[in-house]
């Protein structure tokens, strides 16, 4: 360091004069940057969201204490977003913003759910809550809304719905309720198989068992299971093809149900109901062949018998005929 025309210069040839420039030019660098950040670091409202401006203040105040740990003071500011929620979308956007904070939210999630079913209208609402209420393990909510999902559901068309719907997100033991009710009030053999199609479609194999099985056993004739059994073909339940064919057998009473089942035991290649059922075919074509040969051996004889029968009569009367003239002619000498 060193003077030249009473200039200070620093080592590398830099005056203080031009490190003063550069020191001002810095300084207003920042003051230009601390001006500015206010309008860097102003608030931007929330995007794809049903929550207003003073709901959103209100969730970033309590969201900023709850995770600095200061649950106690983010209460106020929760309770007040949830009783400022009217409809069950605000309160599921605001159950949805305690996940990023954690379990500890726990209650507020609760408070939403509470709410939230208080205001359905829909079934769509129960099915929404049902499925926020399951993935946050809040059971209690689970079953209320359970309960009112199959409390609405009367009649076999809104079960179905409803079955369709709780399949469609994953809410399968909802489903599965709604099946088990809708099978409760189905009386008829068609709504029965439908039932039934509908059981298969959601993968509810417990439900398309019993159902065919409850056909099979109220089936009065061989004829019935038979017709039924064709029905049944597309639910390629082999086991209860068997099943059927073999009580058909039980039943049978005529040559032609043994027929059916022997023609149908061929279709399924169960080779061994089917040579049952030809041998009961044969047997009581046999076992009729021989009472349609005495009948008409009975009916010969009986025609015999009538002719003797007239016969004789004829002859009966013959003879009192003959008695009769010789009488008259008698008397006359």
């Amino acid at each position: 360091m060193g003077f030249t025309n009473g200039m200070l210069y620093m080592p590398g040839g830099r005056s203080i004069r031009v490190l003063r420039r550069v020191l001002m030019g810095l300084l207003a660098a920042h003051l230009l940057i601390l001006n500015t950040v206010p309008a860097v670091c102003a608030r931007k409202p929330w995007t794809d969201t049903p929550l207003n401006e003073e709901q959103q203040v209100a969730l970033e105040k309590a969201g900023r204490l709850a995770k600095s740990g200061k649950m106690k003071a983010a209460e106020p500011f929760f309770n007040a977003a949830i009783a400022s929620a009217n409809d069950i979308p605000k309160l599921m956007a605001i159950a949805n913003f305690t996940e990023g904070v954690g379990y500890p939210l726990q209650d507020v999630r609760r408070a939403c759910l509470e709410k939230a079913l208080g205001l359905w209208r829909t079934r769509e609402d129960f099915i929404t809550v049902a499925s926020k209420a399951r993935k946050f393990q809040l059971y209690e909510c689970t079953r209320q809304a359970i309960n009112g999902l199959i409390a609405t559901a009367q009649t076999k068309e809104d079960l179905f719905d409803l079955s369709r719907k709780a399949h469609e997100v994953n809410l399968e033991d909802v489903a599965h309720l709604s099946m088990e009710k809708c099978y409760a009030v189905i009386n008829s053999q068609a709504d029965a198989l439908v039932f039934a199609q509908q059981a298969k479609i959601m993968g509810m194999d417990d439900l398309v068992r019993k159902c065919l099985k409850d056909l099979l056993d109220d089936s009065q004739t061989a004829s019935e299971i038979c017709q039924l059994l064709k029905q049944m073909e597309p639910f390629q339940m082999t086991d209860y093809t068997r099943y059927g064919l073999k009580k058909a057998l039980d039943i049978a009473n005529t040559m032609d149900e043994c027929q059916q089942i022997c023609n149908l035991a061929r279709r399924y290649n169960e080779s061994d109901i089917m040579q049952l059922a030809l041998y009961r075919y044969k047997k009581k074509f046999l076992i009729q062949k021989i009472k349609d040969d005495q009948s008409a051996y009975q009916k010969q004889v009986q025609s015999w018998k009538e002719g003797q029968q007239t016969e004789f009569e004829k002859e009966a009367q013959k003879a009192v005929q003959d008695l009769q003239r010789q009488g008259i002619k008698g008397s006359g000498f």
